[in-house]
């Protein structure tokens, strides 16, 4: 039985590894992203103060713990991508081992893991970005109150209220899921007794509060492109959520996915009204213990939502989409884990969306470590040399300067354009030099009259050479 369980735990460890070097490997082989590259240009000309107090850099972009780490790299002159990544690999480590503990306190097969590692925000654990961050000291915050509710034990009030805030200054919008810990926190002590040590906790959770408050109102102000909604449900949070978990983007044009979607729904909220009736079992053992280990997710949600819904009709805040909600997406999952390991007829319920996400996760993990042996755009910029480079649809993405600069290539005749005529015109107004194009898969066919295809790069994007004249 001893050995059983070592070796059990070894398999796991093996998993842990296998899944760091994974996230070590794209931190390592993907090239700067959209919003890094963003973060990265619009931090360098400011100094700590002007992060704090969003003077500058005022756009939901700003993910003030990232935002002050890359101003720390910058500072003492490091350059490559892969270490502005390694605050979001901690991320990682900090969800992990909080989650495997969770399990252990709630008797739970650590195989569960995968169902969370494998969620959709496992991407961003690879990310200069600040959610895998914030989920990381969320996931911490809710071990830490689980703890707390077992034991009582002063030193979890404090790591579950330092968590929390934490994970709240990483992403703002996470703000209502960290408020959920601390508000379940504050009923177990209201149920007891106050003291002193709740009374630091709730002045350190109050300022935290204030400065999310003022600092979300800036980024309102001058950001006219935060990801929000003003519906809940349709074209709104909830669906955005039911389409993260249905894998829209990978199979958003397929005939079957309205029902994937539907299955999804039902997976997820019917076994919801379920639930609370099992509170009231007699046989449950000592409330606070059924309650740590049954219902603790179901509640911090139910909060959560109900945080987020009142801060729009009051305050008029859009509801967050996508990314932006990845703290609901983690505990929705760990929702559904309970409800598989501890409610037995809801088992065969779960199997068909469970595994199905793993297998398409999969398939995405095959598709994103394939990438990594593809041309960058550094080496798209060296291939080209001196001649020009004309960049389709790129919009406004920052990486390709950014990139220019930091590896010391420093190409000039560098040329964005946005759409098919523009191109042509430029090129006509310069037959003296063979020039080359930089353009996403979407765009090939418009363009391959007149371009060949050298090779694919990374992300989708292909390096084309204009046809001898």
């Amino acid at each position: 039985m001893v050995s059983s369980a070592k070796t059990n735990r070894n398999t796991f460890d093996m998993f842990f590894l296998l899944t760091l070097s994974g996230i070590l490997a794209l931190c390592m082989g993907r090239d700067w992203m959209w919003d890094e590259a963003t973060t990265y240009e619009n931090v360098l000309p400011t100094n700590v103060w002007e992060l704090f107090s969003y003077q500058k850099f005022s756009l939901a972009n700003h993910h003030l713990i990232n935002s002050l780490y890359v101003k720390i790299l910058q500072s003492v002159g490091i350059r490559h991508v892969f270490f502005f990544r390694l605050l979001s690999v901690t991320g990682f480590i900090i969800f992990y081992f909080s989650n495997i503990q969770l399990f252990r306190i709630w008797d739970i097969r650590r195989g569960y893991i995968f169902f969370l590692v494998l969620a959709p925000y496992f991407t961003y654990f690879s990310q200069a970005r600040g959610y895998a961050l914030s989920i990381g000291f969320l996931s911490f915050s809710v071990l830490s109150l689980v703890k707390f509710i077992q034991s009582r034990d002063v030193r979890y009030e404090y790591l579950l209220v330092c968590s929390a805030c934490l994970s709240a200054l990483s992403i703002f919008s996470f703000f209502f899921a960290s408020a959920s810990v601390l508000v379940i926190y504050a009923f177990v002590k209201f149920r007891k007794r106050l003291d002193i040590h709740f009374f630091f906790c709730t002045i350190i959770f109050i300022f935290i509060s204030f400065y999310i408050y003022f600092s979300g109102n800036i980024i309102q102000e001058y950001d006219p492109y935060i990801i929000g909604s003003d519906s809940m449900l349709k074209n709104g949070m909830l669906s955005s959520i039911l389409s993260d978990f249905a894998l829209q983007q990978e199979l958003g044009l397929f005939q079957f996915y309205p029902y994937l979607k539907l299955a999804m729904l039902l997976t997820l909220l019917a076994p919801l009204i379920y639930l609370p009736l099992l509170f009231w079992r007699k046989n449950s053992g000592r409330s606070h213990i059924a309650f740590a280990k049954r219902g603790i997710a179901l509640i911090l949600i139910a909060i959560t939502i109900t945080g987020i819904y009142l801060s729009h009709l009051f305050f008029g805040a859009k509801y967050p989409l996508g990314r932006a909600i990845l703290c609901l997406h983690y505990l929705l999952i760990l929702n559904s884990i309970l409800i598989v390991c501890y409610y037995y007829p809801f088992r065969r319920i779960y199997s068909f969306p469970f595994f199905f996400v793993i297998g398409v996760s999969c398939f995405q993990a095959y598709a994103l470590f394939s990438d990594l042996t593809k041309p960058g755009i550094a080496d798209h910029l060296k291939t080209t040399g001196r001649m020009p480079l004309y960049v389709l649809d790129y919009g406004n993405n920052p990486s390709l300067e950014l990139l220019n600069r930091l590896e010391g290539i420093h190409k000039e005749n560098i040329h964005k354009v946005e759409t098919v005529p523009e191109l042509d015109q430029l090129l006509e107004s310069d037959r003296v030099h063979t020039s080359y194009l930089l353009c996403p898969k979407s765009r090939l066919d418009s363009v391959k009259y007149r371009f060949n295809i050298l090779y694919q790069g990374k992300d989708n994007l292909y390096l084309l050479k204009e046809d001898a004249f």
